[in-house]
């Protein structure tokens, strides 16, 4: 009887990366092993070494390895902690999806699982089951790069599954939402200046609690991993003396302690409130501003702002790292002051050194004191990605200039408007507007009405008379024959094109035809025309007809418009 042939697991895990003691080590290995994907990933390692996942899948091996080398590549070549923990995330729902349903996954299987995956993740779409679409989506992408660059493919195996990109129908602020958005964000953002400012070197190592006083009134109390004095019940309860005094005597002495890691949660809350600060000014995304190190900078004029650049030691000049603003300038060399006071053995070290239980520095901050001072003065959250959304809409919105918003902010436009954009009314209705001003622009024309063009390009419509006047922006005529000629929907305007044309029709009682003149008086075809407009107003209906009969009869009774009642007096004296 033949032995079946033993495997050892092979080295899965990423050795580039820096673990703290408390953080669990991404570990490829449970892919290896049926059900592990699956179970939770802090103890899938330990039972996989205890034997309750069953002996190595070894078809798997060489796919997987595969799989690690390529991650590790990514990870080595300056990719994030944070991007490989999603990528193990997503493969984790395939594989433990394979393994519910018994498929046998080799690299010459892969391709057609993962086909079948997608399937079955359309299905639950449809049927509005588990995660939002948007999430199967990314699954499918994630999952689908990774196998497309291991399997080396010419074509992506995303094109290979029936699955499109849901729409992404963005919300559109109306001016009272989009009011009270910029309203949670500057109201956010006073809060971080007044975190900043108040906590100070001498705040912070000072006595407790630490507090802080709000521009709006609110006032914030700080007792670190303590409680209120007035919420002890201790103290306000009959004890024995002897037992009293050993809890205010171990109290007294965690308020004497002034070491960094009892003073951390206030530490970290400025090193958070600075970090946004920092992104909201630069721009940078978290995963990059985050990893920044600390350094001596020099700045350099640059627009309405500085380049700041690194400057390393026996060098003049150093790379540039961000621009900021002008205004900014100040805030930052105080934070940098605080900072270097702080942690003055790490110079070279995180610009925003985040103090962790854990030492690990790899992952981004979760910002949660922040979030607790939130919570307790009352005020929204404003998360990175929002502050840097906002400041990008901001830009777009000041320069009206895509290219140059996308490139300010390391991006393509395409990219700018399909995730970055937030549609504005406000903006919209403004657009709209310039847009009809800029190409119906509508002063006074010579004759009754407006030009729709102004006093720049006049052109005679096709179906003018030869002998009518042509249109100069100066004759009033002549102006009834132009393209650019627009009538008001009024009755003042149909009153002043009765008036003109009684006008016209009195400037051909007093002319005296030439014997030789051939053709018939430009007057004439001024009154055809004008009789073609009113005509128009009596036939639409009966309020425009009330319009033209009452203007007639203002004619007949010598009320002229006074826009032509001058001309008239005079045309008449001359009869």
């Amino acid at each position: 009887m033949m032995m079946a042939e033993k495997y050892d697991a092979p080295d899965l895990t990423f050795k580039s990366i820096y673990y703290g003691n408390k953080t669990t080590p991404q570990d490829l290995r449970i892919f290896l092993y049926r059900g592990a994907s699956a179970a939770n990933f802090r103890t899938a390692v330990q039972r996989i070494v205890d034997g309750n996942f069953g002996e190595i899948l070894s078809e798997r091996i060489s796919l997987v390895t595969q799989i690690h080398d390529y991650l590790n590549t990514k990870i080595i070549g300056g990719g994030s902690h944070g991007s490989l923990i999603t990528a193990i995330r997503r493969l984790r729902e395939f594989f433990s999806w394979a393994d519910e349903n018994s498929s046998q996954i080799n690299l010459n299987s892969i391709e057609e699982i993962f086909i079948d995956w997608s399937e079955f993740l359309i299905a639950r779409n449809r049927a509005r089951m588990g995660p939002a679409e948007i999430h199967s989506y990314q699954s499918v992408v994630a999952v689908g790069k990774i196998l497309t660059e291991v399997l080396e493919l010419e074509t992506s195996l995303i094109s290979k599954t029936r699955f499109r990109r849901p729409k992404n129908t963005k919300k559109i602020l109306g001016p009272e939402l989009e009011k009270k958005s910029l309203q949670e964000i500057f109201e956010f953002g006073h809060a971080l200046c007044d975190v900043s400012n108040a906590l100070t070197n001498d705040v912070v190592k000072g006595p407790l609690p630490i507090v802080i006083n709000f521009r709006d009134g609110k006032i914030y109390e700080n007792w670190l991993r303590l409680k209120a004095e007035e919420s002890l019940k201790y103290l306000h309860q009959p004890r024995r003396r002897s037992s009293k005094k050993k809890m205010l005597e171990r109290r007294e002495a965690i308020i004497a302690d002034f070491s960094y890691e009892n003073r951390s949660p206030i530490i970290n809350l400025r090193i958070e409130a600075e970090l946004l600060i920092f992104i909201s000014q630069t721009g940078m995304n978290l995963e990059q501003a985050f990893k920044l190190q600390n350094s001596r900078f020099r700045y350099s004029s640059y627009l309405d702002g500085y380049q700041v650049h690194r400057v390393y030691k026996g060098r003049r000049q150093g790379e540039v790292s961000f621009e900021i603003f002008s205004e900014y300038r100040e805030k930052l060399e105080k934070y940098l002051i605080w900072r270097n006071e702080f942690f003055p053995e790490d110079e070279d070290g995180l610009l925003f050194p985040l103090i962790r239980p854990n030492n690990n520095q790899n992952m981004a901050p979760s910002f949660s004191a922040l979030t607790a001072l939130c919570k307790k003065i009352g005020i929204k959250l404003v998360r990175a990605r929002a502050l840097r959304k906002t400041r990008i809409n901001w830009f777009l919105r000041q320069s009206k200039n895509d290219a140059l918003t996308a490139e300010m902010h390391s991006h393509t436009e395409q990219t700018l408007i399909r995730h970055y954009e937030t549609p504005s009314l406000h903006m919209a209705i403004v657009e709209v507007a310039n847009f009809h001003t800029t190409s119906e622009f509508s002063p006074l024309a010579p004759s009754p009405g407006l030009c729709a063009r102004g006093p720049s390009s006049p052109q005679k419509i096709a179906s003018a008379p030869e002998e009518s006047t042509p249109p100069d922006c100066i004759s009033p005529a002549g102006c009834l024959f132009c393209v650019h000629q627009r009538d008001i929907d009024s009755p003042d305007h149909v009153w002043s094109l009765a008036t003109y044309r009684h006008l016209k029709s009195v400037e051909i009682a007093s002319f005296r035809p030439s014997s030789k003149r051939g053709q018939p008086h430009p007057a004439f075809a001024a009154i055809e025309r004008l009789t073609a407009k009113l005509d128009v107003f009596s036939e639409s209906d009966v309020t425009r007809q009330n319009w033209v009969r009452e203007a007639r009869l203002k004619v007949e009774e010598e009320d002229y418009h006074p826009r032509w009642k001058g001309f008239l007096l005079l045309a008449e004296s001359k009869i």
